[in-house]
Formats: structure tokens, C-alpha cells, sequence
């Protein structure tokens, strides 16, 4: 179903089955599983979003936050019906191995929509300390002799280029918003 990583739950260390680690609006979510499935084949599955100093998984308390996160969960599951691309930006859970989980929020879905939900993850690959995005487009290396590559310049190349993918995508959400407001206020003059 989705990739295994170990979680700080309870101040227990749990091997979770990752289902989506992602970006979305400037804020991390992470979508796991304990493999708890019920008579019925619904998957209970958890989410948390990430919170920093210190890092650690957190309920989402906000009921608008949560209501955007659902819907993003079944845009995210019609994309990878439709083998479209994703709204989301996949980020590599092996950056928060071990991260303690304080709380999360609890839903359950079918088990094949579950492996929608999880198929279609960008890849990455561990280099030692450099990690590589697979499906990211191909960053011409700085050469340093004849067939050396100097990764660690390559690496921080790509941590930039995220960081402005990052912004974009920040700046497009805005106006997203924008737009949800004004059409709002054009519906509600509309009905009156």
C-alpha cells in the first residue's frame, strides 16, 4: 500500500505504511496507516500535519483545514484515477523518520481507493546525504574533473529550485483564494 517508515506514536516507536507525504498551501500533511482494516475492507488511516521547534506531527484542529484536506484526498485519488497530474508535491518521508506523532485525525476509506491514494508517489532516492528527486526534471551536474560530479553543489541547486517551485505555488494559492471569495460574494448575490 504505501512505503514503510518508523513513527514515535504513544512514545512508541511504530512501523506506519505511508500513504501520501505532501505539500499543500506552505504546510506539510502526512497520511499513514497502522494496516488496520475492518470487516467491511475500509482502511483506517491517519492524518497530521507537520509542525517545527521541534518536529513532530500534529492534529489538524481546524475544521476549514480539514475540510480542504478531505477534498484534496479525493481530487488527489480522481488524479491518479485519471493518471492525470497531481495538485500535490510529494515530499520524501525519509526526512521525518522517527518524528514523534502527538495527535492526528482519523478517517477510513476503502482499501482499493487507499491504492489510489497511495500510487503515483514522486520517487526518491537516497545518496548518502544528497537526496534526488527521480521524476524531477534532469539538473545538469557541475562537472568537477573528468567524470567527477560534485553533488553537493547539484544538491543544493535542487534545494533552491524547490524553494521557488515552493513560492509559486504559494503565490497561486492566493490567488485560488481570491477567486473562492469573489465567487462567494457572486453567489450569494446571485441567491438574494
Amino acid at each position: 500500500m504505501g512505503d514503510n517508515i518508523n513513527l514515535k506514536i504513544n512514545g512508541q516507536e511504530t512501523k506506519v505504511s505511508i500513504v501520501r507525504y505532501f505539500l499543500n498551501a506552505e504546510q506539510r500533511y502526512l497520511i499513514y496507516t497502522l494496516g488496520e482494516i475492518d470487516e467491511a475492507g475500509y482502511v483506517k488511516l491517519y492524518v497530521s500535519k507537520m509542525e517545527y521547534n521541534p518536529l513532530r506531527a500534529v492534529s489538524i484542529s481546524d475544521e476549514d483545514e480539514w475540510n480542504r484536506i478531505k477534498d484534496l484526498i479525493k481530487i488527489t485519488i480522481k488524479e491518479n484515477k485519471q493518471k492525470a497530474s497531481l495538485s500535490i508535491i510529494d515530499l520524501n518521508y525519509a526526512d521525518i523518520e522517527n518524528v514523534e506523532v502527538v495527535d492526528s485525525k482519523i478517517f477510513k476509506l476503502l482499501n482499493s481507493m487507499v491504492e489510489i491514494l497511495a500510487s503515483n508517489k514522486t520517487l526518491f532516492e537516497d545518496y548518502g546525504d544528497v537526496v534526488l528527486d527521480k521524476q524531477a526534471e534532469e539538473v545538469k551536474p557541475v562537472v568537477k574533473g573528468e567524470n567527477e560530479i560534485d553533488y553537493k553543489d547539484l544538491y543544493h541547486r535542487e534545494i533552491e529550485n524547490r524553494k521557488l517551485v515552493e513560492e509559486d505555488l504559494h503565490k497561486a494559492t492566493k490567488v485560488i483564494e481570491e477567486f473562492r471569495e469573489k465567487l462567494k460574494e457572486v453567489n450569494k448575490l446571485l441567491k438574494d
